[in-house]
């Protein structure tokens, strides 16, 4: 069984782990029939014991809709191909909460890293809690995550995240926030030095079917 070399693996982190560690959102859904649009610029930089300082960035575009008050359901896919369908159910507090908790577990892919990686297209499997407080306008958001990727011809990954973030309700539909994501990565055996991935996130969310 081939095993894949630290800059493959460095190069599949880079490209596919940019969008899909948070949307920078709080632990309240959108309501039944309420959709969003949200695009999300994300720096990351990976270091490690083999690695000095990994920096790269991604740009992705997604939707999420409401099927009830508690449950919604989205899809996003970045610049790197990385495609991440996913569904959220709120199990604490409701709109004028001051709390909020929801669970959220989606499945990610992605379609194409170049020829050269054709047989490591990983696939991921996400579970996290998206925690938020709410005041007015404002929200803090903490959501903490779990992703087990599976890579074709090589061992598996783990990867242990949190996203600590800002969340503001503008005016005229428009949402906006920003965030920090860190992340260790575990489990494979030939990138199981220590490395992390540090992300820094700005987003925007455009609210649809809602009234003015």
């Amino acid at each position: 069984m081939k095993k894949p070399s630290l800059l493959c693996l460095l190069c599949i982190l880079l490209l596919s782990s940019c969008a899909q560690f948070s949307r920078y959102q709080t632990g309240r859904t959108l309501g039944k029939n309420k959709g969003q649009i949200g695009a999300r610029v994300v720096p990351t930089a990976i270091t490690g014991q083999d690695i000095n300082v990994a920096t790269g960035a991604d740009v992705s575009v997604g939707y999420q809709y409401g099927l009830t008050e508690r449950f919604d359901v989205g899809a996003s896919l970045s610049m790197s191909t990385a495609m991440h369908a996913y569904g959220k159910y709120q199990f604490y507090g409701d709109k004028q909460s001051q709390f909020a908790g929801a669970f959220e577990a989606g499945y990610e892919t992605i379609f194409w890293l170049g020829a050269a990686f054709e047989e490591e297209l990983p696939q991921r499997f996400h579970v996290s809690l998206p925690l938020s407080v709410h005041r007015d306008i404002h929200a803090f958001f903490f959501t903490p995550k779990y992703v087990y990727q599976i890579v074709k011809d090589s061992n598996n990954s783990h990867f242990a995240a949190a996203t600590v973030g800002y969340y503001w309700t503008g005016p005229k539909k428009l949402d906006f926030s920003i965030g920090y994501t860190g992340a260790l990565v575990f489990g494979d055996s030939t990138f199981n030095t220590g490395e992390s991935i540090n992300q820094l996130g700005l987003a925007i969310h455009y609210n649809l079917f809602t009234k003015q």
